[in-house]
């Protein structure tokens, strides 16, 4: 993924609590639609709570969370990462990684700042194309959040 800062935000607060309210307000700013071969062009809803929160020191990751894009299920078809990042004087910044293989357009606030063309199975298999796979463990260096 790459990450992007979230623009005109305030700073991240100073207590978990209070972020977590800033990452669900940041959220609401963001949409994102699918284009599905079959049926065409498809809002994705935003899950209110975030899937996975977590920290890092060794990347000055302050604060993050991973926020699901669903279909008209809770099937999850995008991932919104928010994270409150970079050292002394962190900022908000996000990214964005896909979970199905279709085309993919994300917008914060009606601008446009992720869009992702179709790929095929083989290319995802063949991981020549960024793509997200869930874990069940953090990696290294991530701690999860309570």
């Amino acid at each position: 993924v790459k990450f992007e800062p979230v623009p005109g935000v305030p700073v991240p607060a100073e207590t978990d609590k209070a972020r977590l309210l800033q990452m669900r307000d940041l959220t609401r700013g963001f949409a994102v639609e699918r284009t599905h071969p079959e049926h065409g062009k498809e809002a994705m809803r935003l899950m209110a709570h975030p899937v996975f929160r977590y920290t890092s020191p060794q990347t000055k990751t302050l604060d993050g969370a991973i926020f699901v894009f669903a279909d008209e299920t809770t099937d999850p078809e995008a991932y919104l990462v928010l994270e409150a990042s970079g050292g002394d004087k962190p900022i908000w910044q996000f990214a964005f990684a896909r979970m199905n293989i279709v085309e993919f357009r994300a917008e914060y606030k009606g601008e446009l700042v992720w869009n992702v063309k179709a790929v095929d199975w083989a290319t995802v298999y063949d991981r020549n194309e960024p793509y997200a796979i869930v874990r069940e463990k953090p990696p290294r260096g991530l701690d999860r959040k309570p």
